[in-house]
């Protein structure tokens, strides 16, 4: 075996790697940016004031599913959320189409139980897809 090709498996896998790496970036940023306006939408509706304060901050760990297309997109999310008078997890589902994303249900469950419907998807006229 030569040289040039004892390093092409190393390569092959370091590029794999960096492949792999980037997608999680994307898929970790597009759930953060999604996750953003889903908790700048509970922090303004101000129903949440009581259950955990006034400084809604958001966690790290953001779970679901973003799925995007050339113009559209669809998103199911739970998201940790705190502040100063408690915690709990904002549930969001939210959609794009040939615009910015929009709210279509958002609502709040603490950690004691106290569930607070912030948007009705009755209301938003958004559709499951």
């Amino acid at each position: 075996m030569n040289s040039e090709t004892r390093y092409w498996p190393a390569v092959t896998c370091v590029l794999l790697m960096v492949i792999v790496a980037l997608a999680a970036f994307h898929h970790y940023g597009t759930n953060r940016r999604v996750a953003r306006l889903a908790t700048e939408i509970a922090q303004d509706s101000g129903l949440l004031n009581e259950a955990v304060g006034s400084s809604l901050s958001m966690g790290i760990f953001v779970h679901g599913r973003v799925g995007e297309g050339a113009d559209r997109g669809n998103a199911d999310l739970e998201i940790p959320v705190h502040g100063s008078e408690g915690r709990g997890t904002l549930f969001a589902w939210v959609q794009r189409d040939r615009g910015p994303w929009r709210i279509c249900s958002l609502s709040f469950r603490s950690k004691g139980g106290l569930s607070i419907v912030i948007v009705a998807d009755e209301t938003s006229h958004c559709a499951r897809e």
